[in-house]
């Protein structure tokens, strides 16, 4: 008796592979029935559309590629590519997700480049959110960034856990600068003198002005002399002095013309007018 395989050819997977293959490249015509072939297969990045996408824009391609490791999180629903230019992200915006957040580094790069992508950017992509990422981290950069339309500042000494959190902020519509930025900014306003510490400056010696001080506390002559070290004839010829120059004629007068000065900024041409105010 032949053995239930004789007779017959072994069976060649590839004999269903084939018909499969086709299959998945053409489809039926439902007008007539006939085969035809099937459109290309859409590109990869037209099914990311909705999905959130960072958007790297940088000339130096190790760098390029060491942040788009570091900033894919292995996720789905996040999408991270790279660009050297923004002409070549403009050529494929159409196809991603739309509103992504655009990290555009700007190391190395003149100022007047950076606000030509970022003015490109702002033009051809209405409402996407642009977040700097620089070397510089001074109070004057951050502002003039943020002037341009930016929605985050990321210096480069930062953690990098924390400029992930500053995208997200970002992405969800919130705005980032470095506390840093703000705290130096704070400290170098509080050191930039006042309109009336200028004024001081322009018209006493720092002796005369330390005396200027006091008398507008309303200290004696004799207080003066103990705080200040230093004999009260002394202090009185610093009173003479000052007198003179602000056009006064007693200590009154002086107060009043000095609280003049700080309260029109600090300009010393309003002497004449404040003394006739101090005098009528």
């Amino acid at each position: 008796m032949e053995s239930p395989q004789q007779g017959t050819s072994a069976l060649n997977p590839s004999h269903f592979d084939a018909p499969l293959k086709k299959k998945r490249e053409e489809d039926v015509n439902p007008s007539n029935g006939t085969l035809t072939k099937m459109p290309p297969r859409m590109p990869l990045v037209m099914t990311e559309r909705g999905r959130a996408a960072t958007i790297i824009i940088e000339r130096r391609l190790l760098i390029r590629d060491c942040l788009v490791k570091c900033l894919s999180d292995g996720k789905k629903s996040n999408i991270v590519k790279s660009f050297a230019t923004v002409e070549d992200w403009l050529q494929e915006r159409p196809q991603l997700a739309s509103r992504p957040v655009i990290l555009l580094c700007s190391a190395d790069r003149d100022e007047a480049d950076i606000e030509k992508d970022i003015a490109r950017l702002n033009q051809d992509t209405p409402g996407v959110s642009i977040i700097i990422l620089s070397d510089r981290e001074d109070a004057g950069s951050v502002l003039h960034a943020l002037d341009t339309g930016v929605r985050g500042y990321i210096p480069m000494t930062m953690a990098f856990e924390v400029a992930v959190q500053a995208i997200r902020l970002v992405r969800a519509g919130g705005t980032f600068v470095p506390a840093m930025t703000l705290i130096s900014s704070r400290d170098s306003i509080e050191k930039t003198p006042s309109p009336a510490e200028n004024s001081r400056k322009t018209l006493f010696t720092p002796r005369q002005s330390t005396v200027v001080e006091a008398l507008l506390q309303g200290k004696s002559n004799k207080i003066i002399a103990y705080e200040l070290n230093m004999c009260e004839s002394t202090v009185k010829v610093h009173v003479r002095n000052i007198m003179k120059k602000l056009r006064a004629r007693n200590r009154t007068e002086v107060v009043c013309l000095m609280n003049g000065i700080e309260n029109k900024g600090g300009s010393t041409s309003s002497l004449g007018s404040t003394a006739n105010e101090a005098t009528a």
